[in-house]
């Protein structure tokens, strides 16, 4: 058994552990080549808005299904090693999902959808079980691999988002955008991976670093085309700006220096991407979304959302008999397995997130915002998924709990 210090930490590495590091390595490794291949030396194409072939979708489903079994070999290991949990009320909210979990599983399992299959599907009931990804942040260790990870992932993701926006704009120009597509999901994974390394409370940062990702993920979000996509950056470079200059999240200085970018960025984008500019301009006021809101509403009854529906539930939109999707992730939660699997999702997110405003000066807690912002209907074509970035919110999540319980009971965890 070998030790090593973090910070005032003494952290024993045993074996186990050692091997748990390695598996979250790789995990991470297969996660991202999962969306790599999926959409590699793929071709545009229209199919009721612009998305990508996915010449590789097989790789991608195998680096897909060896990632999840990685992760949840990690999290097996992990509650092995740990003699017990911090926070009761916590424990016993996250063992209902994992039930919760287990029981739309099966019952997705008699409805036709295999078990391999559920791990690629927006709205899968494995993402209950996801928040047991929120015990690898409650560990040091971990924390720490993961914290390495992202800090090459985001601008890798964002400089990927970069590329395919441009690959786009060659054949049908900055005044289209695509929909489904791996500008969004490069865009979402960069995004979110860099909101976990800057706003992280390991202070060994570069900032040159920080302003490569902040300058990035600006750009990225812009020539995403989409007003979500935009305010989502904006809400990233606003909070990372206001810790910069401000300290405090609404100081009068930040707020300056953020309107300051903000004006540069519409100069430039005016001068540099007219199309981009004008797109903008001409969808300043256009609604996607009260369509699909009273169409859902007029179908669906509250005691379908109260029970749930199952994976299959669906609803008659845009000309499709049986659709499955919503763009609010939790209304379509709510629609596939009932109020009681996202009360408990939401209690573990929202609990952590606003017991740690406030007092948390690395402000990590601005990682769920933005998650829950998306989820309730602000981005489009953004997935619940068992993807990578919901791994980084939760295990971001884990750790704002265990910080969250340092400061409320003084102890070193």
């Amino acid at each position: 058994m070998t030790e090593y210090h973090y910070g005032n930490l003494q952290i024993k590495r045993t074996p186990m552990i050692l091997i748990a590091n390695f598996l979250i390595y790789l995990a991470f490794f297969c996660a991202f080549m999962e969306k790599f291949t999926f959409y590699f030396r793929g071709e545009w194409y229209f199919d009721s808005g612009y998305t990508m072939t996915s010449p590789y979708l097989s790789y991608s489903r195998i680096f897909g299904i060896v990632a999840f079994c990685l992760f949840i070999l990690t999290v097996a290991i992990t509650i092995l090693q740990k003699k017990h949990f911090y926070g009761l009320g916590m424990f016993l909210i996250i063992t209902s999902c994992l039930v919760w979990s287990l029981f739309w599983s099966i019952h997705a399992y008699f409805e036709g959808v295999s078990p391999a299959r559920l791990i690629f599907l927006t709205g899968s009931p494995l993402v209950f079980l996801y928040v047991l990804y929120f015990w690898l942040g409650m560990q040091e260790n971990f924390y720490k691999v993961f914290s390495r990870c992202c800090k090459i992932v985001a601008p890798v993701a964002l400089i990927l988002t970069l590329y395919y926006e441009f690959d786009f704009a060659t054949q049908y120009g900055f005044s289209t955008r695509a929909t489904a597509s791996p500008i969004y999901i490069w865009f979402q994974i960069g995004l979110f991976a860099s909101v976990y390394t800057l706003f992280s409370d390991n202070n060994q940062k570069n900032k040159w670093y920080e302003w490569i990702c902040v300058i990035l993920a600006g750009w990225a979000g812009v020539l995403t085309g989409s007003r979500s996509y935009l305010i989502l950056s904006m809400i990233f470079i606003y909070f990372f700006l206001s810790k910069r200059f401000g300290k405090k999240p609404f100081s009068i200085k930040a707020i300056l220096v953020f309107t300051f970018v903000l004006v540069v960025l519409i100069i430039s984008m005016e001068g540099l991407f007219v199309d981009t500019y004008n797109l903008y301009l001409s969808r300043l006021n256009e609604d996607t979304r009260t369509g699909q809101y009273n169409t859902f509403l007029d179908q669906v009854s509250l005691g379908n959302l109260l029970i749930g529906g199952g994976i299959l539930a669906s609803y008659s939109y845009a000309g499709i008999s049986n659709y499955v999707y919503f763009d609010n992730q939790i209304i379509l939660l709510m629609f596939r397995y009932g109020v009681v699997g996202v009360i408990l999702y939401e209690y573990v997110i929202l609990k952590t997130m606003f017991s740690s405003m406030g007092s948390d000066k690395s402000q990590l807690w601005i990682i769920l915002l933005l998650w829950e912002l998306a989820l309730f209907g602000l981005s489009v074509y953004f997935p619940i998924d068992t993807g990578l970035m919901h791994v980084i919110v939760l295990v971001a999540a884990g750790r704002i709990h265990t910080l969250n319980l340092k400061r409320k009971m003084k102890i070193s965890l």
